[in-house]
């Protein structure tokens, strides 16, 4: 769940592959957003919103245990993409997109080989896009700083 990229609250789903060591973990992931309508200012006017991202996570376990909290630096890239419709030149585009960050992991063990991962994260956007549509100026920016949660199912190979 991703809040301060797009205008409301966006789900989103994701994967990632990573390596494990007694005390870190490094992860590459690919996750992405819903798109998200944004309503321009007439009515039947509105840009649908989009993101799509690459990211490199590297995590240090304060203890390890049924329940290891973690400290976790993130480096986010990827692409921030809107369609218009309802407008007089309706068009789409695409921007990059770019957000190192820090955050919070809570791993539980539920077997030798499962778990479950609780990520809390606080990102800084270097590139904020504006989502302006001709007519009708900037409908979107995302925010300086973008608060991510997200859920996961951990799945370890010997």
């Amino acid at each position: 769940l991703d809040l301060g990229a797009l205008p409301r609250a966006a789900p989103g789903v994701g994967f990632a592959l990573g390596l494990t060591g007694r005390r870190w973990q490094a992860e590459l992931a690919l996750r992405g957003t819903l798109p998200q309508e944004i309503p321009g200012p007439r009515q039947g006017t509105f840009v649908r919103a989009w993101l799509l991202e690459a990211e490199l996570r590297g995590c240090g376990f304060l203890w390890v245990g049924m329940v290891s909290p973690a400290i976790c630096g993130v480096v986010s890239g990827g692409a921030f993409g809107a369609v218009s419709e309802g407008v007089r030149s309706p068009g789409s585009g695409v921007a990059p997109w770019v957000a190192p960050g820090a955050g919070v992991r809570l791993q539980a063990r539920l077997t030798h080989a499962a778990g479950v991962t609780l990520d809390l994260e606080a990102l800084a956007p270097l590139v904020r896009p504006r989502l302006a549509v001709e007519d009708l100026g900037t409908l979107h920016q995302p925010s300086a700083v973008v608060l991510r949660g997200s859920l996961g199912v951990l799945w370890r190979f010997p």
